[in-house]
């Protein structure tokens, strides 16, 4: 009987400090536990400062040869192609202040500049674009131009086009929010990218054939 009743003991104890230790894992396990940021955009303005700004290059496009061998009067339609244009953008972060751990700007999408006013106002192209270096995709314009051309016999005509592109460096602030915690942070960098492209140019040259074309 005596025993028994040790045996019967020595369970009980052993019960409880199986139970303690299971209390104990799992307060362990309580403190370990980390809460991921997740964070929200709360505004993003841009702006100008220092040395941003506006420049333009000029961009060569696509051009076409047309040629008439007969003795005649040749009509042919011409359209100049646009499709090589891209809209460019470039986010870069001010290094000056380090992001904040958890924040993934990759994740976030942003509308961009189209047209920069003399007042500092802008607006928004039509795409919106991530929040990272080296972007670009074909640029969304509706540009059309149909040439009606006339082409004198025995000639060769050569059609040339340029486009002006307007290229901006700015500056932005972006302003997140951490939902768990509420903290927020701002988040400054420079943009460079693409705004438009207006002023295309045409030209014409007419040469003769050559006798052997004709």
């Amino acid at each position: 009987m005596l025993t028994y009743l040790r045996f019967f003991s020595f369970a009980i104890i052993g019960v409880f400090l199986v139970a303690c230790n299971k209390d104990k894992i799992a307060f362990q396990d309580e403190e370990l536990e980390v809460i991921t940021p997740h964070y929200e955009l709360l505004s993003f303005h841009y702006f100008l400062e220092g040395d941003d700004g506006v420049d333009t290059t000029t961009i060569k496009l696509p051009g076409a040869e047309l040629t008439n061998p007969g003795s005649s009067l040749s009509q042919q339609d011409v359209k100049v192609n646009y499709d090589e244009l891209v809209k460019k953008s470039n986010f870069l972060l001010d290094s000056i202040t380090p992001l904040p751990a958890g924040l993934m700007l990759d994740t976030f999408r942003v509308k961009v500049p189209s047209i920069w006013y003399a007042d500092n106002r802008y607006s928004f192209y039509a795409n919106s674009f991530r929040l990272t270096a080296d972007q670009e995709e074909p640029y969304k314009q509706s540009i059309e131009d149909v040439l009606h051309l006339r082409i004198p016999p025995r000639s060769r005509l050569v059609v040339s086009a340029e486009i002006d592109a307007y290229n901006l460096t700015c500056s932005f602030r972006a302003v997140f929010r951490d939902r768990n915690s509420g903290i927020q942070d701002t988040v400054n960098g420079k943009w460079k990218g693409t705004l438009r492209y207006d002023n295309s140019s045409i030209k014409l040259k007419e040469y003769p054939l050559a006798e052997k074309d004709t």
